[in-house]
């Protein structure tokens, strides 16, 4: 069983990254439909959608009672996304200093995070606080899309890679993919470790967190080859704002998420090393190498002592 519950593994997580790559290059050619600018395309269409299979499996994770693993998935890829994925994008090229992103987007991420310990502590968030963070995050989009409205810095991709009609054909196979890959990875990885007779925690921070944030690797490791550091960073902000606000908001809909005990150290590493991407953005205007070094070091830190 265990060969078969890999094979189905690989399989979800080989549609998870097609179906994601599918749905990221459909609304790259949407974007310039809308002239969106490239700062706004980072953060709302590779964030977001780069999110999606942490959206398609957390919320499938809910709908089979597995709260523990819902909510694992999103706190291990928030900080899969600052420790390895941005890191490993700034060792290619230095992020550059954007005044919205620090005092925005950053912002709003951290309140977010705060937010989400404000209603773990008395270790269950109901359907009415899944409602808070879906409204705070609906007056985040509200508030981006009328920032990069106003901006007159930003130029808008002109860039039209497909028809409008493939684009929408492109779009709906991504998510039909999305769909079949976060039900093969949420089953094979629930009989993977029922079998090795692994925690659901461990299900939803090391392996299902891991495997839900290969988009965003892939998209900010080409944004950090390509010296699009903004666009990388766009990107990851964007995908924890999200994953923090619309995706355990919208779970906490189906049922609500239970936090046990060993998912405070989660969360807890997740809130200090988001403050100290913050203070370093603000600090020394960038992300400094050694610090992308520090980052990744302490990711396997992380593993050691959460294990």
């Amino acid at each position: 069983f265990m060969v078969s519950d890999f094979s189905l593994l690989i399989a979800g997580l080989f549609c998870l990254i097609l179906g994601s790559h599918f749905l990221i290059d459909s609304l790259k050619s949407l974007s310039s439909y809308f002239k969106l600018s490239p700062l706004f395309l980072s953060i709302v269409v590779l964030g977001f959608i780069s999110s999606a299979p942490e959206w398609f499996v957390t919320m499938n994770a809910s709908l089979k009672n597995l709260p523990s693993a819902a909510l694992g998935n999103i706190l291990g890829s928030n900080v899969i996304n600052i420790l390895l994925i941005l890191a490993l994008s700034g060792l290619f090229h230095k992020f550059s200093w954007n005044r919205q992103i620090v005092y925005f987007d950053m912002i709003f991420l951290i309140v977010g995070v705060l937010l989400l310990g404000l209603f773990s502590i008395h270790q269950r968030i109901t359907a009415v606080e899944g409602l808070c963070l879906l409204g705070f995050f609906c007056l985040y989009i509200i508030l981006l899309f009328k920032k990069r409205k106003g901006s007159q810095l930003e130029k808008p991709s002109t860039d039209k890679f497909f028809s409008l009609y493939k684009c929408s054909g492109i779009f709906f196979s991504g998510f039909l993919l999305l769909f079949l890959g976060s039900h093969l990875a949420v089953d094979s990885s629930l009989n993977i470790i029922k079998t090795l007779s692994l925690s659901e925690r461990f299900a939803g921070v090391f392996i299902l967190s891991l495997s839900t944030s290969l988009p965003e690797l892939a998209t900010s490791l080409q944004a950090g080859l390509k010296k699009e550091g903004e666009m990388a960073l766009g990107n990851i902000i964007g995908s924890n704002v999200f994953n923090t606000l619309f995706v355990l908001g919208s779970a906490c809909l189906l049922n609500p998420l239970y936090f046990e005990l060993s998912l405070y150290y989660d969360y807890f590493f997740m809130l200090i090393i988001t403050l100290i991407l913050f203070l370093s953005l603000w600090v020394f205007k960038a992300l400094p190498q050694w610090m992308c070094f520090a980052f990744i070091l302490s990711y396997f830190i992380y593993i050691v002592f959460g294990l």
